[in-house]
């Protein structure tokens, strides 16, 4: 299995110079009828793309997937390592997950 294919709370990712997707599954475990937005912090020199931008539960335990895009920058100066942040906020709560890039 490839890091992309194991569910994580974080993410590592090897980025060469296309493009890499991850899938994540969540469950809500908060109040039924919630809805999540996303906050990233991009690592510099990597777009990130989140899809759907926003999760909505109508029940709790309830799954959700959601989808992302690592792209590297053409005008990425060297470097070996890269930092940021994906976190989901409602009203009530955020979880944040790390981002780590390992440029390649």
């Amino acid at each position: 299995m490839t890091q992309a294919q194991f569910n994580y709370p974080s993410f590592f990712v090897p980025l060469g110079l296309g493009s890499e997707n991850y899938t994540r599954e969540v469950t809500n475990v908060g109040p039924a009828d919630s809805s999540h937005r996303v906050k990233v912090v991009e690592p510099i020199g990597v777009r990130v793309v989140v899809k759907p931008q926003k999760l909505t539960f109508t029940e709790v335990d309830q799954k959700a997937s959601y989808y992302v895009t690592f792209t590297r920058a053409r005008n990425l100066t060297y470097q070996e390592f890269s930092q940021g942040s994906l976190e989901w906020v409602s009203d009530r709560h955020s979880v944040r997950s790390p981002i780590s890039i390992k440029f390649m």
